[in-house]
Order: C-alpha cells, then structure tokens, then sequence
C-alpha cells in the first residue's frame, strides 16, 4: 500500500470507531430513558424504600419511648458573686 491509501484506511477506521462510541452513547441514553419511564433496572427498589434491610437494622439505634421528649424546665436565677477585680 502506498502512504495515501494507509491514510484513508486510518481515516476510515476512524470514522468507525467515531460511529460506533456515538451509537453506543446513543443506546446507552435511550435505555436509560426508557428505565426512568418504565422502573427496569437499577431503579426497580424504589417501592422497597421504606422497608430496611438486614445490614439497615443492624446499624439503627435503639431509644426509649421517653428518649427525646420536651420537659418542662424552671430557669433558676443566681445572684452573681463579686468578682475582686
């Protein structure tokens, strides 16, 4: 082959490799378009939010039913001492 045919021959593989990256980016997007839509694939535990797993328990903590309640306070006045200056 001479310099000008080993040119178009990158050249074209080229435009291949282009071609094919462009159509997989656009595969990739509509699947993932149509996942969003349609709840397929990685999105499928979304309805299972609200129920914890075994890894989820192990790591909550456990309080009192009193743990954390608003008490009633009286805010005692003190009668300040004479600091020597």
């Amino acid at each position: 082959m001479n310099r000008s045919n080993e040119r178009i021959m990158s050249f074209i593989l080229f435009l291949l490799l282009l071609f094919l990256f462009f159509a997989l980016f656009v595969v990739t997007s509509v699947l993932r378009l149509f996942g969003s839509i349609f709840r397929f694939g990685r999105n499928h535990r979304r309805d299972q939010v609200n129920q914890p797993t075994d890894a989820d328990r192990a790591h909550q903590k456990v309080f009192s039913k009193d743990e954390g309640e608003y008490v009633d306070f009286e805010e005692i006045e003190e009668k300040e001492k004479e600091h020597p200056s």
